[in-house]
């Protein structure tokens, strides 16, 4: 296994260096499974690659070579050491370009809301949310409540859809204690029944980290329709 490793990082970075005349090398298709497997191997680990940015293919090689002639650039100690700077540089740089998204979808989000706060039928809570009754409902108020369910639609200030109850075709049920807390406060302003819109700044929902399909410091904007609560 520790040749068919060496193997495979060879096949590799000589695949993506390009042969002497600058060409691409070309390969016979595997015809066992050991050799699909090596093929496959090698091409996980080049598309993994892209996770670590700036990947200099010329000193794989230099390292392959030297791992299978038994030499080494630097001490084990050394290697480790190396591999946790660019950890963390990587950590760093990521870090950088969500909070410079966050800065931005936050001021997305404040122009937005100074705008939206001034139309006609738009509420402004003291936390900052906004919001819009689209249909009254005639059952119990939920100010109380600790579970809801609901149909909903979450859009994005770019119009896309992040989520919809509608869309699965099946109403949500949440326990209040387990959401965002925008979306337990936008519940307990509705009776049953009631169909409203809500404008969630970022600090009432995923905040400067954001979550899948929501970028960090993102308006949220919640169709909500309260089926009944608990």
């Amino acid at each position: 296994m520790r040749k068919l490793a060496v193997l495979a990082l060879a096949v590799l970075a000589a695949s993506c260096s390009g042969g002497d005349d600058g060409q691409a090398h070309s390969f016979s298709e595997p015809d066992t499974l050991a050799g699909e497997f090596s093929y496959v191997y090698g091409y996980l680990m080049a598309e993994a690659s892209a996770d670590y940015g700036d990947i200099d293919f010329s000193q794989i090689i230099h390292g392959v070579s030297d791992f299978a002639s038994s030499a080494s650039d630097f001490s084990a100690a050394e290697m480790n050491d190396i591999m946790a700077r660019y950890q963390q540089q990587l950590i760093s740089e990521r870090e950088a370009a969500r909070a410079a998204l966050a800065g931005k979808n936050r001021k997305v989000a404040e122009d937005f809301l100074a705008v939206n706060g001034q139309r006609m039928g738009v509420v402004t809570l003291p936390s900052g949310m906004q919001y819009e009754v689209l249909g009254k409902g005639d059952g119990e108020s939920a100010a109380d409540a600790s579970v809801a369910v609901v149909d909903y639609t979450l859009t994005l200030p770019d119009g896309a859809v992040a989520d919809s109850s509608y869309d699965r075709r099946h109403s949500s049920e949440f326990s209040l204690d387990q959401v965002i807390p925008g979306f337990a406060e936008a519940i307990r302003q509705m009776d049953v029944g009631d169909r409203t819109r809500f404008w969630i700044p970022p600090d009432l929902g995923y905040g400067d980290q954001g979550t899948v399909g929501i970028d960090p410091g993102s308006l949220l904007i919640f169709d909500i329709e309260l089926i009944s609560i608990e």
